[in-house]
């Protein structure tokens, strides 16, 4: 009975997180915050590639959900789970475990490969301190196998549409660089 009630975690937020590719200004990520599920009751939050922490090769593992059938139709490229896992694992907040766990119990992921992918993050990304990669890792490693395990999620791209490359996911400006105090410069 607790698996089931655990379920809820994988499915109760109305929060999605979006990364536009081929936007150096940041300007596509602040127009999906602005409009942000006025119809579909969701919240989107444009993110940008420092906001999670992110293992090696996490591009070339999107998992693509075609939004519809026509060749120049929405492609959604979501985090494949295990490299979610990492995310949300060095993220730590008590939504981020209650989601690890219920995603583990329903077998939808081995925590043991969130935990070797955790070994090797990716640079361009946001860079946790030494202290949270070790809280996450901790915590991934305390998890049980689940008996069955992910088999992975395959869904079919459209003729003529591309996966995403590494290089069109860039930093774009940082737009609150002028609210945060100055940093001293280390001697």
């Amino acid at each position: 009975m607790a698996l089931l009630q655990d379920h809820h975690f994988l499915t109760f937020s109305m929060e999605i997180d979006v990364l536009t590719a081929d936007d150096p200004d940041g300007d596509k990520i602040w127009a999906l915050s602005a409009r942000g599920g006025l119809h579909s009751g969701a919240e989107i939050d444009g993110v940008d590639i420092r906001t999670s922490a992110l293992p090696e090769g996490w591009v070339d593992r999107l998992v693509a959900f075609p939004l519809d059938d026509t060749p120049a139709g929405v492609i959604a490229w979501c985090l494949e789970p295990h490299d979610l896992l990492v995310a949300r694992a060095i993220a730590g907040r008590d939504k981020d475990r209650s989601f690890i766990r219920a995603a583990v119990a329903a077998a939808l992921v081995d925590p043991v490969e969130s935990l070797r992918r955790s070994a090797h993050l990716d640079a361009g990304c946001y860079v946790p301190t030494p202290e949270a990669l070790e809280a996450a890792q901790f915590f991934l490693a305390s998890l049980r196998n689940p008996s069955r395990l992910y088999k992975g999620a395959a869904r079919k791209v459209p003729k003529d549409r591309t996966r995403p490359r590494r290089d069109q996911f860039i930093e774009p400006p940082d737009m609150f660089a002028d609210l945060r105090p100055e940093r001293p410069e280390p001697s």
